[in-house]
């Protein structure tokens, strides 16, 4: 038997914290993050057992570093971790005896990002 799950339209609320150094910032973040989950079954053979879809929450951490190389120019990278822990049960999508199916289908998802960015105008002070 295959568990599967499938995560849509993620919102995170977070708050962020750093410091500069030269020309470095550092920020570390941490919060909470909600999203559509859906849990699949299937087994060999059989196709699909049962699903079930929801809106879930869960938690997000992550940290960036950027540098400025010059006035006008950033490079970066930030890398960012959500947790949903989705414990359901699941509806019997087979033919033959409705059986509930219960899951704890844990979703982890992971981002890294590199990033470039160009300051244009200026006189900020």
């Amino acid at each position: 038997m295959t568990l599967s799950s499938h995560v849509r339209d993620v919102t995170l609320v977070s708050g962020k914290f750093g410091w500069t150094w030269e020309n470095l910032l550092a920020t570390f973040r941490a919060g909470w993050a909600t999203g559509e989950v859906d849990v699949r079954t299937s087994a060999a053979g059989l196709g699909p057992l049962a699903s079930s879809s929801g809106r879930e929450s869960g938690w997000t951490a992550g940290a960036s570093i950027e540098y400025a190389l010059w006035d006008q120019v950033i490079l970066g990278a930030e890398y960012d971790y959500v947790q949903f822990n989705a414990d359901r049960t699941l509806t019997s999508t087979a033919v033959g005896p409705l059986v509930p199916i219960h899951a704890h289908a844990g979703v982890d998802i992971q981002a890294l990002t590199g990033r470039l960015t160009f300051k244009f105008g200026g006189g900020w002070q």
